[in-house]
């Protein structure tokens, strides 16, 4: 299947190019997250835009889309879900992430 390009104006947040350029504002970012976690949170920092954590050679690496800490020095992965895996699928990956 070749490689298209989808184009600008058909971009939504759920695309990673538009989630991650919206997430960069962090008036934005900031107030998403005090909105779904119900806290205040004074000021944000962007840890890494991309974080990357590699695991070990037998195990999977994986992908953060958005890596910010707040004031208080709580630290927040911020990932858009598309569709709902299978069965316990999300779980299982929280828990991976977590782990890792």
């Amino acid at each position: 299947m070749p490689y298209t390009i989808k184009p600008w104006e058909e971009l939504t947040i759920q695309d990673d190019y538009m989630f991650k350029l919206i997430m960069r504002r962090e008036r934005i970012c900031k107030r998403m997250l005090e909105k779904i976690l119900k806290i205040k949170i004074h000021h944000i920092k962007y840890l890494e835009e991309e974080k990357t954590i590699n695991a070990t050679y037998e195990s999977k690496g994986i992908r953060l889309d958005v890596y910010v800490q707040d004031d208080k020095n709580s630290v927040y992965s911020i990932e858009m879900q598309v569709r709902k895996p299978d069965g316990e699928g999300l779980f299982r990956r929280t828990r991976y992430y977590q782990s890792l």
